[in-house]
């Protein structure tokens, strides 16, 4: 059995052989298993360590067979590790000795952590509703659906409850957070899986730079939602390296829509055949300068449609008139009729439709 740590500082096992090694790497501000055992294993056995320089920061690795520990060694190894590692570690090797007592789990799908006075975690389910999850039992909980943040302000010790959860989520709600690149770097170090969907409401940021580098570390994103947050008018400029499918924005106000036309329009061509661009305007704005500005962002380069596109990129913006104007590139309008035309002849072929047709034509009769 071989025990390694991926890029996010976080335990990894593997097979190989018939003997238990621990790879490990530094984890940010608490200190490695391997900073605190690197002088014990060096005196056991020498000719299997790899030397280990705390300072770097960088991959380290440090093999060393975990049958060799005396059983003193396991036991405080398991004190040391995190409720997240312990678990990790029982599952590549369940029947090694002096890992006991078991790391219990405990599978969710959807949970929100607040970060109040105290840290509260809620499990949500369509079926269950609500239920409050106790942080004080020696569980460990994984996440597979959903991960709602509330309320993380300041870097405190708080935030070490991530090392109670396996989080393989497929998306993550920031809301009333303050959001700085310490906190994402944290947060991504413990993720199972990449992330695919990304939303911030009412979140701030630390910096400018904040969004570029969350859009470094989030490559797999296909939608990205800003709800509510203060952002600046070349919004779009950071979102170059990513491969959207939606990107939604809220509380829009005209000073947003103000931008350099062409580097917008250059962005606009840029993403798949897929992206949608959501706009929500402020409700509290100029309208005349608000359609003022959307004709010179849009009349060269795009054409208003009140339908909603089919087969091509689009910008959706919605006004609180409950109406939505959609604007689509000239250069896609031919595309975008054959595809209308294509999805007509599906529907038209279709058995459900081609019974309805046979029913009207009965009543008819």
């Amino acid at each position: 059995m071989f025990a390694t740590l991926s890029d996010k500082g976080k335990m990894r096992m593997t097979s190989y052989g018939c003997c238990t090694y621990l790879v490990r790497k530094t984890s940010g501000r608490r200190r490695s298993i391997a900073e605190l055992y690197a002088p014990l294993l060096i005196d056991c056995d020498p000719c299997q360590l790899c030397l280990f320089d705390p300072d770097s920061q960088k991959a380290i690795i440090m093999p060393f067979p975990l049958n060799s520990l005396p059983y003193g060694f396991r036991s405080r190894l398991r004190e040391l590790s995190s409720p997240s590692e312990r678990y990790s570690l029982q599952i590549a090797a369940p029947n090694y000795n002096g890992l006991h007592p078991f790391q219990k789990f405990q599978q969710l799908g959807t949970i929100v952590l607040s970060f109040n006075k105290t840290v509260e975690c809620k499990r949500t389910s369509m079926l269950q509703g609500v239920s409050p999850i106790d942080l004080t039992k020696d569980v460990v909980y994984g996440v597979d659906t959903d991960l709602c943040i509330e309320n993380v302000k300041l870097w405190d010790d708080s935030l070490s409850v991530f090392e109670r959860f396996i989080l393989a989520p497929k998306s993550i709600h920031f809301f009333k957070c303050h959001i700085s690149t310490a906190f994402i770097t944290y947060l991504t170090k413990h993720l199972e899986k990449p992330i695919v969907d990304l939303h911030f409401g009412q979140c701030t940021f630390e910096a400018k730079h904040v969004t570029q580098y969350i859009c470094s570390v989030f490559q797999s994103l296909r939608s990205l939602a800003l709800l509510l947050c203060p952002f600046q008018n070349d919004w779009f400029e950071p979102l170059h390296s990513l491969n959207l499918n939606r990107l939604r924005l809220c509380s829009v106000s005209t000073d947003h829509i103000d931008v350099n036309r062409d580097a917008f329009v250059k962005y606009f061509k840029a993403q798949n055949e897929r992206f949608v661009l959501m706009i929500t305007l402020h409700a509290r704005r100029n309208v005349c300068e608000t359609k003022t500005k959307l004709d010179a962002l849009f009349e060269c380069d795009f054409t208003f449609t009140k339908k909603t596109p089919i087969g091509v990129k689009y910008v959706a913006i919605y006004n609180d008139n409950a109406e939505t104007w959609h604007y689509i590139l000239n250069d896609d309008i031919s595309r975008e009729s054959v595809a209308r035309e294509q999805l007509k002849i599906q529907r038209d072929r279709s058995p459900f439709v081609a019974m309805l047709k046979r029913s009207f034509e009965a009543k008819e009769l």
